[in-house]
């Protein structure tokens, strides 16, 4: 069921979230393949399934020598950094999607650009929510603006880890909204067509 994916990586996302902020570390495990006797253990006689579990703990200090990755400090933003623990973060593979790759105005494939994004007030919300977490970093989910409000889709809607990541990502979308006092609301979308190539995941306000 794609919304008890969507809604499940939504809350499991705001457990990271609160773990974070006493400075505690987490990280998702997926358990794909799992034999049934280990989830009946895991259950303990209790209805359910389980597709993640989370770790948790007190995480050990890095040496930051030789780390590829680097904090990106956009001065013109109002925010160098989210305030949800996600930091953004830049390779020199480039491995993360811009935001003129990620965002589409009105209708699927049809490049926002840059001036309509800052028109619309948008661009700092976006350029922070495209760099969300994904599986493998797959980078699955894409936006498309509309007139007040938006539309968050899942490429390749036959990989079920997609609607986790697109959980995800309306959490990071949700309180990030809030923090920059746009409308925060947002709710699933049930989207039963035949499209391969990409499917709608959720409606938000902007």
């Amino acid at each position: 069921d794609h919304e008890i994916e969507v809604y499940g990586a939504f809350y499991l996302q705001s457990v990271v979230k609160k773990l974070y902020d006493m400075g505690l570390g987490s990280c998702w495990i997926t358990v794909d393949g799992i034999i049934p006797s280990q989830v009946e253990r895991l259950l303990a006689g209790q209805p359910g399934i389980i597709q993640h579990l989370l770790v948790f703990g007190k995480p050990e200090k890095k040496d930051s020598k030789g780390d590829k990755h680097k904090t990106i400090v956009n001065c013109d933003a109002k925010y160098e950094q989210d305030p949800y623990g996600l930091a953004i973060i830049s390779t020199p593979d480039e491995s993360r999607l811009s935001v003129v790759e990620t965002i589409f105005l009105k209708t699927w494939g049809n490049v926002a650009p840059y001036e309509e994004m800052e028109k619309r007030g948008v661009l700092d919300l976006l350029y922070y929510v495209r760099n969300s977490p994904s599986y493998q970093n797959a980078q699955p989910c894409r936006l498309i603006l509309k007139d007040g409000y938006g539309e968050l889709c899942v490429i390749n809607p036959e990989q079920e880890e997609n609607y986790t990541d697109a959980g995800i990502m309306l959490f990071f979308l949700e309180g990030l909204a809030k923090e920059m006092s746009f409308p925060s609301n947002w709710h699933f979308i049930q989207d039963d067509s035949d499209n391969a190539e990409y499917r709608r995941v959720a409606h938000f306000d902007l």
